[in-house]
């Protein structure tokens, strides 16, 4: 028969199969605290998600998804720091070899910060103003 995978993607079924069953897989930015806390609790309480929670603290993740009962089985913490390009381009490497050849079903960017009352501009490591680059620029990498 014809074979339609792309190449690099041929005998990777197998290993999505037995990681993903039929679930979809969900990308949420900021999963330890507010709503992308929430949002992954939700996602995970319907049993059709594999959620991957890109965090800058991975301590904290662990605490927070012990607490709230995230499934091991269900929930995967990667570590991702939004104020840095090398960083957020390490994250998807990580994504793309763990997740074999499951597509990405759902992109939540929900991780941001908010400083009006900042006196002066806080900057990123890649010289960037930091809300800019935490709220946009990182997450569209």
């Amino acid at each position: 028969g014809l074979n339609l995978q792309m190449p690099a993607l041929r005998g990777q079924t197998g290993l999505t199969d037995a990681r993903f069953g039929g679930k979809k897989l969900v990308v949420v930015t900021g999963t330890s605290s507010g709503l992308g806390r929430k949002t992954a609790a939700a996602l995970l309480r319907t049993g059709k998600y594999h959620v991957v929670g890109a965090v800058r603290d991975l301590d904290k993740m662990e605490v927070v998804a012990e607490v709230d009962g995230f499934d091991p089985d269900l929930f995967t913490p990667m570590h991702c720091e939004l104020n840095s390009f090398a960083s957020v381009r390490a994250f998807v490497d990580e994504l793309k070899e763990w997740k074999a050849a499951k597509p990405v079903d759902r992109l939540i960017c929900n991780a941001a910060v908010y400083q009006p009352s900042l006196p002066y501009a806080k900057w990123s490591e890649d010289g960037h103003e930091q809300q800019m680059q935490i709220n946009y620029l990182s997450h569209f990498l």
